[in-house]
């Protein structure tokens, strides 16, 4: 919607109702996206350096560069979906829900979306140079699927995550530690949302 209160109004009085499927994780309730792996760990840095020296964007930047710093191997884990399992080492699980941070980034997973699946994203990165590779390439708009992740399309996903400590899950911005394994679905009752005319052709993604 449009910035100005009295423009954005008269979008809301002539938008249209859309339905969205909502992605659930073990029950809990994301629109947009959920991450095992790294990215946790980055909000977790960014809420201690926050508290401290607050909130500006080096504070933001040096939470990503303690992370990777203080990254030593990756994770485990086994991915059941489409009635087959797939086991990967990686330091990091994403799932998209929402095609905005993929459209951003250049990540392939907008079709997928569209055909109300969750676009699934295994980083191939299992090292701290091949993590700043990586980091280098997404704000770049270079990652390619096959070299630096993985893609996967499901409408249903279990993530198993093999270790012993609980692992950290984040969803839209928050996080919390949650035991696995890790059920991915989409809600049975769908949410309704009104959408400006310009942006009704996205509905879906």
């Amino acid at each position: 919607f449009d910035e100005d209160p009295l423009e954005a109004a008269h979008q809301i009085a002539a938008g249209e109702a859309h339905a969205i499927s909502v992605g659930l994780v073990n029950g809990q309730v994301f629109l947009n996206n959920a991450s095992l792996g790294i990215y946790p760990s980055i909000l977790r840095a960014r809420e201690a350096v926050y508290s401290r020296w607050g909130r500006w964007r080096a504070a933001a930047h040096w939470s990503v560069i303690r992370t990777f710093l203080r990254f030593r191997k990756p994770m485990k884990v086994t991915l059941h979906f489409n009635g087959h399992a797939e086991t990967r080492r990686t330091a990091l699980v994403f799932v998209a829900r929402s095609a905005y941070q993929l459209d951003r980034f250049g990540l392939k997973g907008a079709e997928a979306i569209s055909a109300d699946h969750f676009a699934v994203l295994v980083a191939r990165a299992e090292t701290r140079r091949a993590l700043w590779a990586l980091a280098f390439r997404l704000m770049m708009g270079r990652s390619q699927a096959g070299r630096d992740y993985d893609f996967f399309s499901a409408s249903d996903l279990t993530i198993e995550v093999h270790r012993r400590s609980t692992p950290l899950l984040a969803f839209d911005g928050e996080k919390r530690r949650m035991p696995g394994p890790f059920r991915f679905t989409m809600s049975e009752v769908p949410l309704r949302i009104i959408l400006p005319p310009h942006r009704a052709d996205v509905a879906s993604g």
